[in-house]
Formats: C-alpha cells, structure tokens, sequence
C-alpha cells in the first residue's frame, strides 16, 4: 500500500438526496458548493478544479471548468438528518443508527440528577422559559443549535475556570443519562462567563414555538483561545472502521482536525482540537514527506463554521 488520502469538507454540501422531499422538505434545493461557486463566479479552486469539483456541479455559472482528467463520482448518505459526527463514522465505515431526536429540555431532569449524584453543583438558567443546566459555575449544557436540533447536546466550558479532564468527567456522567446521537465537550480560555452567557440563544420549531436552547458555540469564545473537544457518541462500533482494520495490517493511520476528535484511532496517530486550516495542513504535508504508506484524512472544519459566524477569527489560537 502507498498514501490513501481523504479531505473532508465540513458543511460543503454538492446537493440534495433523491428522497429529500419526503424525508427532509425543509432541505429541498439545498447544495452548497453550487451556491457558493456561483456566488463567487469569477474565483478558482485550482485543486479542486483538477480533482472534478465542476464534474460534480454540472450547470453552474463558475469560471471553473469540468476536468476530463478527474476521477470523481457522488456517493448517497446512509444516515438520517445533517450531522458531522454520523457522517464522520459513514465514512469510516461504520452504519450509523436512526438517531433519537429529543430536545435538551426533555432530558434535563435526568440529566441534571446524575450530575447532582455524582457530588456536581448544579444549576438551572432560564431563557424564554427554557432551561439550560450550569455546573460548577465554569460549564453550560444545552442543546447543539449548529447540528440538527434534538440530536445533540453541548457542554460549553470556561478553561479559566475549569480544567479540560474535569468537563469530560462531566460529559461522561451525563452522557449515561441521555440516549441522542452525541454528547459534545468542549471549551476555551474564555475571558469570563459572561461571554458564555450572552451567546445563548433559543430556537423555534416549525409552529414558531421556542423548543430549543443552547450555547451559539462561536459566539461563545471557546473556540478562540486554548480550544479542546471530546465526542461522545453512541452506536458506532469501532472494528469495522478504518482505522482498526488497517492496524490489523500493520498500516499506520493519520486523523487531522475534527475526525480525530470523532473517530476512534487506537493505535494511530491523531492530532486533536486542531480547528486552523492551515494547521491541518501543515501537519498533514509532515507527514506525507515523512512516510512511505498509510491512510490519511483530514477535516478542514472552517467551511462549516464560516456558515455559522460571520465574526469567527484566530480559531484555537491565544
């Protein structure tokens, strides 16, 4: 075996499912490469140009062409909804579970117990009539509001207050008293609380009824200085993956960004809570020159929060 490379492009959707209008209406016309590149007509891609971006996007106004040359194709999810980590374990090779889809609100109560037993100081924040748990005064849980709502809760934390062992002690105790796709733990070196506070914010359902409350993690900070994460999932079994198969074969695996914070790569080389584009891709030029074979992937995550902060800057970086 030589290099096996895969890029994944966080958020850069190439167009809707077949059955997307029964499934998800509310994502009928969605394709956001197309969106983007003609947007942006007059720029190029020029790497991405040559591996078949354009053969991909057929029909769309970009001063980009489709290459001949390119060895491309469009592969169809198996999981239900738009979530990083289910499609992060398709990849790997993993056939994700339909996930349960239950509001933060709905799980408080358990939740909120087994942090208390477990000797927690736990406490409630009301917003619009929603809650949100805070514990020990440095962490906020509550639900994701970038992933499909209802499937995934976060725990924001202020490393000024907290350290990064003790929040994922946290997540581990509440991840036993919930049952959606993922728990998320993170945080940064927030200057105060107060930030975390002033980026919660409350989503409607589709009668315009408040329903879901969380952390805008952008806003919160926790991504700008001493930025670390631990997903906890459910439903992912780690031996048909990837990564434990090539290990089988003796075969070195490399996980750069936020794959190495999602999958499992025991054995292998990953470089957690790396968000900086070009930090991903310093570390894995490294070790391309480095090495004769092994299967590489990297995840540049900045395409998919460019959709969720205008304001996002100096990602991870103090």
């Amino acid at each position: 075996m030589s290099k096996f490379i895969v890029v994944v492009l966080d958020g850069f959707g190439v167009g809707e499912m077949p059955d997307v209008a029964q499934c998800r209406p509310q994502d009928l016309g969605a394709n956001t490469a197309a969106k983007l590149v003609s947007y942006f007509s007059d720029r190029r891609l020029p790497t991405l140009e040559r591996l078949g971006l354009m053969n991909v996007l057929p029909n769309v106004h970009s001063a980009m062409k489709p290459c001949i040359s390119a060895n491309w194709g469009r592969a169809m999810l198996v999981h239900e909804g738009c979530d990083t980590f289910m499609g992060h374990q398709e990849i790997m090779g993993t056939k994700p579970e339909p996930p349960l889809v239950m509001p933060f609100s709905e799980s408080i109560d358990d939740i909120e117990q087994a942090l208390i037993g477990e000797g927690y100081d736990v406490g409630r924040i009301y917003v619009q009539g929603l809650p949100l748990l805070s514990v020990q005064g440095a962490v906020v849980i509550g639900d994701n509001l970038e992933a499909d709502l209802g499937q995934v809760y976060n725990l924001t934390a202020n490393f000024n207050l907290i350290s990064f062992d003790e929040v994922k002690k946290i997540a581990r105790a509440m991840r036993k008293a919930n049952s959606v796709s993922r728990n998320i733990a993170f945080g940064g070196v927030i200057e105060s609380m107060e930030r975390i506070y002033s980026a919660i914010e409350v989503k409607t359902d589709n009668e315009g009824k408040a329903k879901y409350i969380g952390v805008n993690a952008p806003k919160s900070g926790a991504y700008q200085c001493g930025f670390q994460v631990e997903h906890l999932g459910f439903g992912v079994d780690a031996e048909t993956q990837v990564a434990q198969q090539l290990k089988k074969k003796g075969v070195s695996t490399f996980l750069y960004g936020k794959v190495a914070d999602i999958v499992q790569n025991e054995g292998g080389i990953s470089y957690l809570s790396v968000v900086d584009t070009n930090d991903v891709f310093s570390l894995l030029i490294e070790d391309l020159a480095n090495n004769k074979q092994g299967f590489f992937c990297a995840n540049v995550q900045e395409t998919d929060l460019s959709g969720t902060s205008k304001t996002l800057s100096d990602t991870g970086k103090c």
